[in-house]
């Protein structure tokens, strides 16, 4: 049994009722008006060492960036910790939950979170040697001839500069012109790196010339995925207010064909890494996509699976939670290596499932 699993705070539960959320409403009065998310509604996943939240688009998931040139609190930093406060107590948990990764702010997903400090170590050395899977889901404009193969890697430098993020010397690709935006963008990080995505080709509209896409982070660089598919396959993500060309014809023959709703249609679809209790496995958690990222699919008929519209938890690559689950066979101890950490699914309801069944 792992060190972190013998200190483990006790079972998460629902202690208490949460204070009144109201999302991006006032909810406190004293220095400055208090914005909040629901706990009930984004929390998905809850064991003694781990949370996952299904993350909405808006939410910067992270309490401060250091090198931000406005470093004072302000209704993102504001929100964030708020949401995770609520969050604690909603669960009962005693120690501050920490973030083991960041997501754009208009990503959508599965976001982790580590419930105590020790296993906020454990799972941190496990993403620093390359144990954490995450995999997204992204609607990307381009038809099926965009991609000379249907799976494939993508290997480059990545350089940024006070923040802005692009392949060296790449040239003829849309970038947003700096003097759109707010000086207070500017983040002042620069570095170059070697980055890596995977990416799979699940499905191509017959209407618009819109594709899915299934994507692995190999490196978890800021804005990876989003310029790696931008600028070197040529097939920006949509809704992507830094990296597509609003003026592009493919963006414009999406339009003219479907209604595109407002938003990013990046989606982080699972969150997967090792756990103990008390022999080695691994653990898969699964958010269930946006409505709106689901309704757009079916406006252009490209086929979604109901993992990935549900979402569920897997251990060893069996589901254990949510809809449709393997019951494990006899002799098996999968699901009870799951129950002995504590695991409860707090994601679709069956009412849910109902209302996506017929709606898609």
């Amino acid at each position: 049994m792992s060190s972190y699993s013998k200190s483990a705070s006790r079972l998460p539960r629902v202690a208490r009722k949460p204070k009144q959320t109201i999302p991006y409403e006032v909810r406190g009065q004293g220095r400055g008006p208090v914005y909040s998310i629901s706990p009930q509604k984004s929390l998905l996943y809850a064991d003694r060492g781990l949370l996952v939240v299904n993350k909405p688009n808006g939410m910067i998931a992270q309490l401060g960036d250091p090198g931000h040139v406005n470093s004072e609190p302000n209704v993102d930093t504001t929100l964030f910790k708020t949401f995770t406060e609520d969050l604690r107590e909603y669960l009962g948990l005693k120690e501050p939950l920490r973030t083991l990764h960041r997501l754009d702010k208009p990503t959508t997903g599965a976001l982790a979170l580590a419930c105590t400090k020790e296993s906020a170590k454990h799972f941190s050395r496990q993403i620093s040697t390359g144990e954490v899977q995450k995999t997204y889901l992204a609607l990307v404009c381009g038809d099926a001839s965009a991609f000379k193969q249907r799976h494939g890697y993508i290997e480059t430098k990545l350089e940024c500069r006070d923040g802005w993020v692009r392949i060296p010397d790449v040239t003829g690709v849309y970038e947003r012109d700096r003097r759109e935006l707010p000086t207070t963008r500017l983040r002042g990080e620069n570095w170059t790196k070697d980055a890596v995505s995977e990416y799979e080709v699940v499905a191509s509209s017959s209407k618009a010339p819109l594709s899915l896409l299934r994507l692995h982070l190999h490196t978890g660089l800021k804005h990876q995925l989003r310029v790696h598919l931008a600028q070197h396959l040529l097939t920006p993500i949509l809704g992507d207010g830094l990296y597509v060309d609003p003026k592009s014809r493919v963006l414009r023959d999406i339009k003219n064909k479907i209604a595109v709703p407002w938003g990013l249609f990046l989606h982080s679809s699972r969150f997967s890494l090792h756990r103990y209790n008390p022999s080695k496995f691994r653990l898969t958690v699964g958010a269930p996509l946006p409505s709106a990222f689901v309704d757009l699919c079916g406006k252009a008929s490209i086929p979604l699976g109901r993992d990935d519209i549900l979402g569920g938890v897997w251990a060893d690559d069996k589901k254990v939670r949510g809809s449709e689950i393997v019951l494990p066979e006899e002799g098996e101890t999968i699901e009870d290596a799951v129950q002995k950490l504590g695991g409860r699914w707090f994601g679709t309801s069956p009412q849910r499932e109902e209302e996506q069944r017929q709606s898609y």
